[in-house]
């Protein structure tokens, strides 16, 4: 009964749903084209294009002071 419980605990790699939403990292795509604007170290920060809404703000990326 013990060792079924740990069986039981695969509720927990079920919750890989959570990695299936590297969906939206696969929309990196659109970051790549980043290398046009060459601001490749912002890009590089890893951490900046997870956060998806600042990349889509164009806007700001293609403001002529980067």
């Amino acid at each position: 009964m013990t060792i079924g419980a740990v069986v039981g605990a695969g509720a927990v790699v079920g919750a890989g749903a959570v990695v299936g939403a590297g969906a939206v990292v696969g929309a990196g795509t659109v970051v790549r084209a980043g290398a046009v604007v060459g601001a490749g170290t912002v890009v590089g920060a890893g951490t900046v294009v997870g956060a998806g809404t600042v990349v889509g703000a164009g806007t700001v990326v293609g403001g002529a002071t980067v």
